[in-house]
């Protein structure tokens, strides 16, 4: 079995208000957005901040480029979502997203985790508990995982 790696930041917030309903139907369908990195060497932090503040006016070819995916993770992204049997829906470059849609039973195997119905002060929810993990040869590569905690935003 390939090595995981928790993906940082992807724990839910503690809340002593939610708790845990029962398990997610393993048949059910959930879409995700997995969120990548942007492509390494095109851009300093400092730089995709000032383009993103309007400091900067490179072309938009350039700001393509600058924020897009590497194609080489992409390659890889979607080779998981194929061996998870997760269907990749959609394929956005310039934004970094990678779309995928499959069952409970594929999600929790591709993240490592145990999905469940939820209730909090909003009301039910699909949510988790503790981080989602990835195959070492996608870490890094994936910043973020949406759609898996769908709990209401707090409004103003």
């Amino acid at each position: 079995m390939p090595e995981r790696v928790p993906l940082e930041g992807s724990q839910p917030p503690s809340d002593p208000r939610v708790r845990r309903l029962r398990a997610a139907d393993p048949q059910a369908t959930v879409d995700v957005t997995l969120v990548l990195r942007r492509r390494p060497g095109t851009s300093s932090p400092e730089e995709a901040a000032a383009m993103l503040s309007g400091r900067a006016g490179p072309p938009r070819a350039r700001d393509a480029e600058v924020f897009a995916a590497d194609p080489e993770d992409l390659r890889l992204v979607e080779a998981f979502a194929a061996e998870h049997g997760l269907r990749v829906t959609d394929v956005r470059r310039s934004e970094r997203a990678v779309k995928v849609s499959g069952t409970v039973a594929q999600v929790e195997k591709a993240f490592g985790t145990a999905l469940g119905l939820m209730e909090g002060p909003e009301g039910p929810f699909l949510g988790y508990d503790g981080p989602l993990s990835v195959p070492a040869a996608i870490a890094g590569r994936v910043v973020a995982v949406l759609g898996l905690n769908q709990r209401a935003a707090a409004r103003r």
